[in-house]
């Protein structure tokens, strides 16, 4: 049973409170990528152009996580000030809201899914055999694109309010589903039908669906500290656009990541399929890296919430930074630990000679971003903790379409270094991304955010 919240956010030291919510943050946000990892990880069974298919499809299932993660800000940025307001009764309209707003982006994104599955991966000029693999894949994960906003936008709200732990329970039950149901719908093992690519995205919406339904028991059941009536379902004009003012800019922030990766992808897939599926597994190990991290930065954005909401300004920016000394130590270390075993790591998921010495490659020339990406993903995070999400929107939009893709395109092909020169720019471009961040996060501005 999860129990009601009670410790205050706004008092006591701070150092206790970040890892307080840090803790399972964290583990919630490896088990958010978990799903990625072990989708690759039996998939890459399959051979090259499967991992291929998966990749590809990955960057569009990341603009549903754009729109999930917009509303998500939204929602739990505007659920903790509420919550350090004391306003209960204002943080439960505020949850309903977020719900209905998600429930019709999931379903403008299934239907749009479903239709232009074909042509979106015919867009990355992928191979007849890559799109053969992915369009079943792709659709699947659309239509069920609705587990995906759910359990992104819930959580969420779960963090905003201070119940971290429910949310990291709910995902890694989630991933215990996934990690079962993978191989028997991939492999076809038992009685299940041997699916593919397509079993992938199969078992994964079925688990993050089980792990949804929990999450609406607890919420309507009046377990967690905000609680639903139903009585109460009811659109607001007046919360919802204040949510989507927020939610908006927060989703164009990984819009243009997502946007700049199918650029990446498209430039990285000249260089073939075999390049390409490095590409794929270097990205799910960044992604495996970075999650953690994801974790007291969505702590620092908690706390920088709830202690404005409190008018406690100079004890947000505290827990911003402290959060982001310790995430730069623990991202040194992981570092460290992914250059020298590059190789075996990436051997894990495919064995093929080329697949292994380029996605080697991509995680070693990354990891020396590593320290200059755990002060900037907890300090980006704490922007919109604040509620200021043009911020970092604009600041995500200089360092990846003004430095990224120019640079990109000149080291892999002005300059002939092939793939490496891909992986040496976006390296690059988190040193620069971080730089902007500490410099406009220290000016101090979004402590002025209306929420």
């Amino acid at each position: 049973m999860v129990l009601k919240q009670n410790h205050d956010l706004t008092t006591g030291k701070i150092n206790f409170n970040v890892f307080l919510l840090a803790l399972p943050m964290t583990f919630e946000m490896i088990m958010q990528a978990a799903f990625n990892i072990v989708d690759m990880f039996f998939v890459g069974k399959l051979g090259p152009a499967a991992i291929s298919a998966v990749t590809m499809v990955g960057i569009f299932i990341m603009v549903v996580f754009s729109i999930a993660q917009g509303i998500a800000i939204g929602g739990g940025a505007m659920v903790a000030r509420r919550i350090g307001e004391k306003n209960i009764p204002k943080a439960n309209e505020t949850v309903m809201q977020a719900l209905f707003i998600g429930a019709v982006a999931s379903i403008l994104i299934a239907v749009l899914g479903a239709v232009f599955a074909p042509s979106w991966l015919d867009l990355l000029c992928a191979g007849e055999e890559v799109i053969k693999a992915g369009v079943g894949y792709m659709r699947i994960s659309f239509v069920g694109s609705f587990s995906i906003i759910f359990l992104f936008v819930i959580n969420a709200i779960f963090r905003g309010a201070g119940e971290a732990k429910a949310a990291m329970y709910l995902l890694g039950f989630a991933n215990i589903i996934n990690i079962i149901l993978d191989p028997l719908l991939i492999f076809g093992i038992g009685f299940f039908p041997r699916l593919g690519v397509e079993g992938a995205a199969v078992a994964t919406v079925v688990s993050r669906l089980i792990a949804v339904s929990i999450q609406i028991v607890l919420l309507f059941k009046g377990y967690l500290i905000v609680h639903l009536r139903k009585t109460k379902i009811t659109p607001d004009r007046e919360i919802i656009k204040t949510m989507l003012k927020i939610a908006f800019p927060g989703s164009m922030i990984l819009f243009l990541r997502t946007f700049s990766l199918l650029v990446l992808t498209r430039i990285v897939a000249i260089y073939g399929t075999l390049i390409l599926a490095a590409y794929g597994i270097g990205i799910r190990i960044y992604q495996l890296v970075l999650f953690p991290g994801f974790g007291l930065a969505n702590a620092a954005a908690t706390l920088v919430g709830q202690n404005l909401g409190a008018r406690r300004p100079r004890r947000a920016e505290l827990s911003a930074w402290l959060a982001a000394g310790y995430n730069s130590v623990i991202m040194g270390l992981a570092a460290l630990f992914f250059y020298w075993y590059a190789e075996p790591i990436v051997s894990l998921f495919n064995n093929n000679p080329v697949v292994v010495k380029q996605g080697a490659s991509f995680v070693r020339l990354m990891s020396h971003s590593y320290v200059f990406l755990g002060i900037g993903v907890v300090l980006g995070r704490s922007f919109v903790g604040a509620g200021d999400t043009i911020s970092p929107m604009i600041i995500n939009f200089i360092a990846l379409w003004v430095f990224q893709l120019p640079a990109a395109y000149l080291m892999a092909r002005t300059l002939g270094w092939g793939a490496d020169g891909i992986w040496i720019s976006m390296a690059l471009t988190s040193i620069f991304n971080t730089i902007l961040f500490a410099v406009w996060f220290r000016m101090g501005l979004w402590k002025k955010t209306k929420v």
